[in-house]
């Protein structure tokens, strides 16, 4: 875009809201620089930026200061700005050639407007401001001019504000090992389902929080209940601090709300807990798992029968003396025919596979059937590891307990109906034998 060079003239005291940005840098390498660090709360010159599109640097004299002028479709931008006390207001210090509209964006010139600045008319450079969305951590900042001619000299980010507790209301307690909804949680719901059932939307940009939860039965793992559009869908459990280390992963595969679970360490006591991910998701709930140890399911393995005595070998009997001989007895009359044995009932649930080899490993197909009258609701199948290998599974959950394998249904199989077959499956290493199998449904 053309620019006529001028100098701008304007009083040094009208821009002393704003100071000067401390700058730092950070580097675990001394060769390795990584850029400055940006503080927003502290006020940055418009000078120090990344990158522009059509500006003019303006500068008035050495007593003074330097100035941005742009007009519209210009742009500068600054990034690894780090909002981590969120963002309410943006405030830019400025003045109109003509009145002139700045939009605040983030990553791009024409990605997610955060507010709109409106610049009046002026020789006197003034404060403007405008609300914002609340973004959180480090963000790169676009000043995309969309109309007039305007002049900036800094801008600066007021945090978010806490929010009022009132003292009379009473402390919200959160059990977390029944269903948590999401929209109770901060960041969290604002969004429904065709069947109303409300959801929170979450990216990589976004975390939802819950704060002093109380893990009073210890934390063994965090059923996740979710969809996303993307295959490799990682959401991870962070306590206390959304950028420390995970505590646990749960990868997300399915488009529809389906559950799966993120297994964790012991962990006990009250912790603010915190989701983040790595590809946008539907998060409709949680739920931890205590720590308490799981009843052994194999059954007692029958004692052996006692070995009977063998009988005393009988002394030789004496001869009886010859009997008279017998009247002849009436002829017997014709047993009734003895009835058949009922067929034994099916089980209420009945378990079968097929078995597919697959060169190094096989697959196995599964079909749950409820014979009974009644739905069956949390179903569980426990197999033993010395008689299968489990790799891989779908439609189902997996969970490990000693030496046995743990089988239990996702949220849309948990119930199943009277006469209703449910199928899942698991593929696993080495070769398998269907005879030698055991298992034990509940």
């Amino acid at each position: 875009m053309k620019r006529k060079g001028r100098v701008v003239f304007s009083c040094i005291i009208a821009s002393a809201v704003f100071l000067m940005q401390n700058v730092t840098t950070i580097a675990a390498d001394p060769l390795e620089y990584t850029g400055p660090q940006l503080d927003p709360y502290k006020g940055i010159e418009a000078e120090l930026n990344f990158g522009t599109s059509g500006y003019a640097l303006e500068e008035e004299d050495v007593w003074t200061r330097k100035v941005i002028c742009l007009e519209k479709g210009d742009y500068f931008y600054v990034n690894d700005v780090n909002f981590d006390k969120g963002l309410s207001k943006l405030k830019i210090n400025a003045r109109g050639g003509t009145p002139a509209i700045i939009e605040v964006r983030r990553d791009k010139e024409d990605g997610r407007l955060l507010g709109e600045i409106k610049i009046n008319k002026s020789k006197k450079y003034d404060n403007f401001a405008c609300p914002t969305d609340d973004i959180y951590g480090k963000n790169n900042i676009y000043f995309v001019c969309t109309m007039g001619t305007c002049y900036i000299d800094a801008w600066i980010a007021e945090k978010k504000a806490p929010a009022k507790e009132d003292i009379n209301k009473p402390p919200v307690v959160v059990n977390p090992y029944e269903t948590v909804e999401t929209e109770t949680m901060e960041n969290g719901g604002g969004f429904y389902d065709r069947d109303d059932t409300e959801y929170s939307p979450i990216s990589d940009m976004k975390v939802v929080s819950l704060k002093n939860v109380m893990f009073s039965k210890g934390l063994k793992g965090i059923e996740i209940t979710a969809r996303t559009r993307y295959y490799d869908t990682v959401m991870e459990i962070h306590l206390d601090d959304p950028e420390s280390e995970p505590i646990g992963k749960a990868l997300i595969r399915t488009p529809d709300f389906g559950t799966c679970t993120a297994y964790t360490s012991n962990i006990t006591g009250m912790h603010d807990v915190y989701f983040t991910v790595n590809n946008p998701v539907d998060f409709d709930y949680w739920r931890a798992i205590d720590n308490a140890p799981m009843p052994k399911v194999n059954p007692d393995k029958p004692n052996d029968p006692e070995e009977p005595n063998q009988p005393e070998e009988p002394t030789e009997p004496q001869q009886p003396e010859t009997p008279e001989q017998p009247e002849t007895p009436e002829t017997p009359q014709e047993p009734e025919t003895p009835q058949q044995p009922e067929e034994p009932a099916k089980p209420a649930l009945e378990l079968e596979g097929s078995i597919t080899d697959c060169g190094n490993g096989y697959q196995v197909n599964f079909k749950l059937t409820n014979n009974s009258d009644e739905p069956k609701t949390g179903w569980k199948i426990t197999m033993g590891k010395v008689d299968i290998n489990i790799k891989d599974s779908w439609c189902v959950n997996i969970e490990e307990d000693d030496n046995l394998y743990v089988i239990t249904p996702q949220g849309w199989n948990t119930t199943i109906a009277p006469g209703q077959t449910i199928e899942f499956g698991i593929r696993g290493e080495g070769t398998l034998n269907e005879d030698t199998v055991r298992y034990m449904i509940e």
